[in-house]
């Protein structure tokens, strides 16, 4: 059984900075790459240990899939309850996401 998605607000607001960043220079290349993220993440949440377990944390629950070789989908996992958090989407050069 798939995990429900959930994407919190930070991630909404990071999927919504890389598009619109983007868009300034090729609209359909943002829009390609937003789908693209947005349609891993719904095949992860059938698969939701797919991804690696996020470096930095070291946590089962806290895994990441890479998008495009630039951007990490951060998510977390509740087995209980069956859902898949989004909580972040990083661009690789930034270092260090926030959680």
């Amino acid at each position: 059984m798939a995990y429900e998605i959930d994407w919190t607000e930070l991630a909404n607001q990071d999927l919504e900075g890389v598009v619109r960043y983007i868009a300034e220079d090729n609209i359909d290349a943002a829009r390609e790459l937003g789908l693209k993220i947005i349609s891993t993440i719904e095949d992860t949440a059938a698969f939701p240990f797919s991804g690696r377990k996020v470096p930095e944390k070291n946590n089962p629950l806290i895994r990441e899939k890479i998008v495009r070789s630039h951007y990490r989908v951060i998510y977390r996992l509740n087995e209980e309850e069956g859902t898949l958090s989004v909580a972040r989407v990083w661009r690789t050069s930034q270092g260090e996401p926030e959680l």
